[in-house]
C-alpha cells in the first residue's frame, strides 16, 4: 500500500505563529499557491484508489486548490475527522510559545504533555492508528493500492 501524505498549505495561523489544533484556519495566498503547485506532481503517477481528507477548512482548501486540473474526482473524496491536527485545547488560537512554556513547566516530555481540553502527541498518534486501521481493512489484500491523504503537520504512518 502506497500512501501519499499532503500537509495543508500555509494557513493564517501558521503565518501568525498560532496553535491551530481543531480550529478551521484558512489558507493564506501563499498557502493556496503552495497547494496549486502540487496539482501536476500529485497525479503524475496516475490515479489513486482512495482520497481522504481531514475535515478542517485549511486542509479542504488545500485539497481543492491542488485539484484544479482534476476537479471531477473531488466528489469521491472521503472526509475524516481522525485526520485532524492535534487538539491544542485551551491553547487553540494562541501563540505556540504559550503551550511550549506550559509543557516545559509541567516537566513532561512533548509526547506525553496534554494541554487542558486538548490531546497529547501520543493521543494524536493513537487516533491516526485508528484511521490507518480503517483503510488497511478496506484495502486488505490490495498491496498495490495508492492512497492520497490530506492532513496537517504531525500526522504520519509508521
Amino acid at each position: 500500500m502506497e500512501i501519499v501524505l499532503v500537509r495543508h498549505g500555509e494557513s493564517d495561523g501558521n503565518a501568525n505563529g498560532l496553535c491551530q489544533g481543531h480550529s478551521p484556519g484558512y489558507l493564506t495566498t501563499k498557502g493556496v499557491s503552495q497547494a496549486t503547485s502540487l496539482s501536476t506532481t500529485l497525479f503524475s503517477k496516475g490515479d489513486y484508489d482512495g482520497i481522504y481528507c481531514s475535515d478542517l477548512t485549511r486542509v479542504t482548501q488545500t485539497l481543492q486548490a491542488s485539484m484544479v486540473t482534476t476537479t471531477s474526482i473531488i466528489d469521491s473524496v472521503i472526509y475524516d475527522s481522525l485526520l485532524r491536527e492535534k487538539n491544542a485545547g485551551i491553547f487553540e488560537g494562541k501563540k505556540r510559545e504559550l503551550m511550549q512554556n506550559a509543557r516545559t513547566k509541567s516537566g513532561l516530555n512533548e509526547r506525553l504533555y496534554q494541554p487542558q481540553d486538548g490531546e497529547s502527541w501520543q493521543q494524536l498518534q493513537d487516533r491516526v492508528k485508528l484511521f490507518y486501521g480503517k483503510i488497511k481493512e478496506k484495502f486488505d489484500g490490495n498491496s498495490h493500492c495508492r492512497l492520497l491523504v490530506y492532513t496537517s503537520g504531525g500526522i504520519h504512518f509508521k
